[in-house]
């Protein structure tokens, strides 16, 4: 499916390939009307990389705006990566927003009442709201610390304190004021 890639990573192929070699393919490939994969795509980059023709999949019949839930939901078990968050965030948090004019009672996402949009994805996705919050902030002000989080260098938490530290610091040295401040013994400039 073309949001999958969007989202997601094709990661430790050569693992999965060795392992479908010794015991077969445990779980089905799902897939649409369109045989587009839902679940699955680690699966069928080793099927294809062992050559296979042919395998059972399971059909699932779902209206398009339904599948990118049925996306997300499927890959629930799996290790994500926070890049791999963040693009699940990204892509369900329309979904979720209801938006001035926006009719509400149209969506096919029951909203949770009392829950903002972040709080809901959130908790769709399997992480904290506050994780996302942090996620979200080093994203915007720091986006190459996203990689040093995967890659095992930093914890979420050292990254956000070092953003937040050096987006501080930023803010209060380009903090401009023209005005003087005057005082009957002093000026502050």
């Amino acid at each position: 499916h073309k949001l999958n890639e969007t989202i997601y990573s094709l990661s430790g192929i050569d693992d999965l390939v060795a392992s479908i070699s010794n015991v077969g393919l445990l779980n089905r490939l799902v897939v649409n009307s369109k045989y587009e994969v839902i679940s699955g795509n680690r699966r069928l980059e080793a099927i294809r990389k062992l050559n296979w023709e042919e395998v059972e999949v399971e059909m699932v019949d779902s209206p398009p705006d339904a599948e990118l839930e049925l996306i997300v939901h499927h890959n629930k078990q799996r290790v994500k990566t926070c890049k791999e968050l963040i693009n699940e965030y990204t892509i369900l948090l329309p979904t979720y927003q209801i938006g001035q004019g926006k009719r509400s009672d149209l969506t096919s996402v029951q909203t949770n009442k009392g829950l903002n949009a972040r709080d809901q994805v959130a908790e769709n996705i399997g992480v904290s709201s506050s994780q996302i919050g942090k996620l979200l902030f080093i994203q915007k002000y720091e986006p190459h610390y996203i990689d040093l989080i995967d890659q095992g260098v930093l914890t979420v938490n050292q990254a956000y304190k070092t953003t937040s530290r050096m987006k501080n610091q930023n803010d209060a040295v380009n903090e401009e004021n023209n005005e003087p401040i005057k005082q009957d013994k002093f000026f502050i400039f």
